[in-house]
């Protein structure tokens, strides 16, 4: 029997996360849904027993809490909500959520880089909820000493107050000192709007990107001005759509319980990223 699952946020237009799940072939159907914060609740009580559950992105990865009977530990120790699970209980049903966000980050960067390298410093530009992601994702990646660079840096869903659940140890800049955050970065994961940093572009001109690796999680198909110039310096790239793929991966297991056809997601995936550049 098809199952259903929309992907909600807002903006939601973008989402490429009905054409992954359209590609995973294990029966569950992927549409978008656009709300605004504070309707979350009243949705997730509207779907029924048709529905595997939702995908959840901007401005919902804090909201999804209030929902949830349960949270799966990693999600609850990083503070970010992406996929809520509709979990049967006879004649109910319980919300669970997860966070497959910081499984797409480790396995992006590990597919292009390999599973065995280490970082001596990495940098998050950004300190929402995915940069919260990020964090743990470094964790991951045998990151050595971890920056937070954002124009916020304090409040309950803050990136640092995530690192201070979680036992990390950080340092943190403003985004206005770039430029200083940057310097001997090894990883950079940006989780910044498209092209958010760009008007700092040139107080990095200083800087050698050559030996680092930028995972910029915005899939826009104009690149952001700090893409181009690590691109330019010969660094490595780990698109967007990337992250976006091994996230999938993992929601739609958990949505179907059921193995994806992954080879099928990238490719659908692909094609879609190539029409939106053409």
């Amino acid at each position: 029997m098809t199952k259903y699952t929309d992907v909600v946020g807002h903006p939601i237009e973008h989402s490429m996360s009905p054409i992954l799940m359209g590609a995973a072939h294990v029966g569950v159907v992927c549409n978008r849904h656009d709300l605004l914060p504070g309707e979350l609740a009243s949705y997730v009580a509207s779907r029924g027993s048709e529905y595997a559950g939702l995908s959840v992105t901007m401005p919902f990865k804090h909201e999804a809490f209030t929902v949830c009977d349960m949270v799966d530990g990693l999600a609850q120790n990083v503070g970010s909500i992406n996929t809520l699970v509709f979990q049967p209980t006879g004649s109910s049903r319980m919300v669970i959520g997860f966070n497959t966000d910081v499984a797409g980050i480790v396995n992006a960067v590990r597919e292009v880089n390999g599973s065995e390298r280490g970082y001596t410093k990495a940098v998050i530009l950004g300190s929402g909820a995915t940069a919260s992601s990020a964090l743990a994702a470094l964790v991951q990646l045998k990151a050595e000493d971890i920056t937070v660079c954002a124009r916020t840096l304090a409040g309950p869903r803050n990136a640092t107050t995530a690192a201070h659940r979680m036992n990390i140890d950080i340092h943190t800049a403003p985004l206005n000192k770039i430029d200083m955050a940057l310097r001997g970065a090894d990883l950079v994961i940006s989780t910044l709007p498209a092209h958010a940093a760009d008007p700092w572009i040139d107080a990095l001109d200083a800087i050698d990107f050559g030996a680092v690796t930028l995972l910029d999680v915005v899939y826009d198909p104009d690149p952001s001005d700090l893409v181009e110039r690590v691109r330019t310096d010969g660094g490595v790239i780990v698109p967007g759509w990337l992250m976006l793929l091994h996230q999938g991966i993992m929601q739609a297991q958990l949505f179907s319980g059921k193995a994806p056809n992954a080879q099928a997601m990238r490719k659908a995936l692909i094609a879609e990223v190539e029409r939106r550049t053409a």
